[in-house]
């Protein structure tokens, strides 16, 4: 059957076409392997040398050195001294002789301007005046008085002798009546008296009013509380100021703060408080002046921790003289805790630590051996071994991560 034969060439044709297809897909993914092979794409490779390959590393002798335990602290700086102004009195700001940063000393920074107080002054000093004539118009009574008094005693005396010597010439209704004089003359300089002391009374009463005014008038005037600068300025002339009784709705005036010295707070950790003192060295830097060092001391500290962060604030005083650092800086903050004398010590970069437990590799025998040991302080740069190494084993810096306990190993130098 001829139309039988030509379907199945045509069959045949068709798979033919397919296997082709086939094997120049699997050729050119073939090549394109190669090619990435050959151009030098990453591969992965062990971490570590297995036990039988010599790996070259670098060691370090265990050293006696003295250790200072430090910690590294973000703080931020701030002023030693900081008040903002108000007002103590109402009334209109007359003036402001200050702007934001103007250094100031115990200086008049701005006037308030209290139109009614004035002529409340004048009569409250008129009214001094007044009860000072009053106790100089009582004294004068008492004078007067005392003069009258001392009249009356004499005629009274003088009678009763006369009574006593010639009953018949003087009766004794004569006597009596003077000796009557004189004991209501004798009352009048008690009142006398008394005035003096109450017209004395209204002069105190009287100053004191003065005072209070005068006081007031002084409140009209701002000082500045301390030399610093001017770090903020609220108003400006013409405002209506309120008398600042709290800080609701009142507007400040000023905002000074002394920066000649400054203070940064920083939250020591729980494991370092034991280490904290009172004039503890600390060093600080900024961002905003890298390469500068700048030296201070621990001032004080709080003496109780946060029971939610489990820190402890610390207060560090920085002496500004040049004022280069301003309020407000952020600060890395480098807090010594204490020294230690003679202790064994290896470099930072040969410590391992995992977990809880810390290790070094030694190279001994040929060989890299795991040791764990125990650490006491350490300055970034060197770590304190407190157990685990007698100080005779060169303990691995360069390479410990190719290491595994047991790995060959050839010491290629020695660091420092």
């Amino acid at each position: 059957m001829p139309g039988k034969k030509i379907f199945v060439s045509a069959l045949r044709r068709k798979d033919a076409l397919v296997i082709v297809g086939v094997l120049l897909i699997g050729g050119a993914t073939v090549a394109l392997v190669l090619r990435n092979s050959s151009s030098g794409s990453p591969r992965l490779t062990p971490a570590k040398a297995s036990s039988t390959d010599e790996v070259s590393v670098q060691v370090a002798l265990p050293e006696r050195n003295e250790i200072t335990k430090q910690v590294v602290l973000a703080g931020s700086v701030e002023a030693i001294e900081q008040a903002t102004l108000y007002a103590r009195i109402s009334g209109y700001l007359k003036s402001i002789k200050v702007d934001i940063g103007d250094r100031v000393s115990s200086e008049v920074l701005a006037e308030i301007d209290v139109p009614e107080m004035g002529p409340e002054y004048q009569g409250a000093e008129a009214e001094v005046e007044r009860a000072k004539m009053n106790i100089e118009n009582a004294r004068a009574e008492l004078e007067r008085a005392r003069a009258e008094l001392e009249l009356k005693r004499i005629t009274y005396e003088r009678l009763n002798s006369i009574r006593e010597q010639e009953p018949d010439v003087m009766p004794q209704q004569q006597v009596d009546e003077a000796k009557a004089q004189f004991e209501v003359a004798r009352a009048m300089v008690s009142v006398a008296e008394a005035k003096i002391k109450v017209h004395r009374s209204e002069v105190s009463k009287a100053e004191a009013s003065r005072a209070r005014l005068a006081t007031l008038m002084e409140y009209t005037k701002i000082h500045a509380p301390f030399s610093g600068v001017i770090v903020k300025r609220h108003v400006d002339p013409g405002a209506l100021i309120q008398q600042a009784s709290s800080q609701t709705n009142v507007s400040p005036v000023v905002t000074v703060a002394r920066v000649d010295t400054l203070r940064v707070f920083v939250d020591v950790a729980e494991p370092e408080i034991s280490f904290v003192k009172k004039g503890s060295p600390v060093t600080l830097r900024v961002d905003s002046l890298p390469g500068r060092v700048f030296k201070g001391t621990c001032t004080r500290y709080a003496g109780a921790l946060d029971p939610k962060t489990r820190t402890m604030r610390t207060q560090i005083d920085l002496p500004n003289r040049d004022g280069v650092l301003r309020p407000g800086m952020y600060a890395e903050v480098v807090l010594s805790l204490g020294q230690k004398q003679d202790v064994l010590t290896v470099p930072a970069s040969a410590l391992i630590i995992e977990g809880e437990k810390s290790y070094v590799y030694t190279a001994t025998g040929g060989k890299a051996r795991r040791v764990e040991v125990r650490t006491g302080s350490d300055d970034g740069i060197r770590v304190e071994i407190t157990d685990g190494l007698t100080g005779a084993e060169p303990v691995i810096t360069n390479g410990k991560n190719l290491v595994k306990d047991g790995t060959p190993v050839r010491v290629s130098a020695a660091s420092s």
